[in-house]
């Protein structure tokens, strides 16, 4: 089952996880992690890591 901010709050981060915006299952084959080139609210546990689809980042819940 992906964890989501709603059944695994605060971490520790590991994927898969369900993207809080799009529902995407964003996998270790397909997590973007690349530097932002703007200011982002990024998750202290997950890092850096966005979405494929929706190019949000991914995080826990909870955790910002």
């Amino acid at each position: 089952m992906p964890k989501t901010g709603e059944n695994y709050p605060c971490g520790p981060c590991e994927l898969p996880l369900e993207c809080n915006s799009c529902g995407t299952i964003i996998t270790e084959e397909n997590v973007i992690n690349e530097a932002c080139t703007e200011e982002c609210d990024i998750c202290d546990y997950c890092g850096i890591g966005k979405c494929p689809d929706c190019g949000e980042h991914w995080h826990c819940g909870g955790c910002i």
